[in-house]
């Protein structure tokens, strides 16, 4: 459940407002396992790239590119969600 299904206000709880949504404030901890995440969804990203564009099956090749493309998402979301 989001902090805005629970109801939570903003001002009274510490919360403030990102991109219009409510967003809790990310502790040190928080940072340090989004940048993780970041890391693998990366190198994820990069070596599903390399593998579509090494692959001689046309299928397996696409199918590497949709999961290179889903990966990148995960890893531009994280970055907006950390301001970067």
């Amino acid at each position: 459940m989001s902090i805005v299904e629970k109801g939570i206000n903003p001002r009274i709880n510490g919360n403030k407002m990102q991109g219009g949504i409510i967003m809790a404030e990310i502790t040190t901890k928080e940072l340090e396992l989004i940048s993780d995440v970041l890391t693998y969804e990366g190198l994820i990203c990069k070596k599903a790239r390399a593998y579509s564009k090494t692959l001689t099956d046309v299928d397996l090749a696409q199918t590497m590119t949709q999961i290179a493309d889903e990966h990148e998402q995960r890893y531009n979301g994280l970055l907006s969600l950390i301001g970067g």
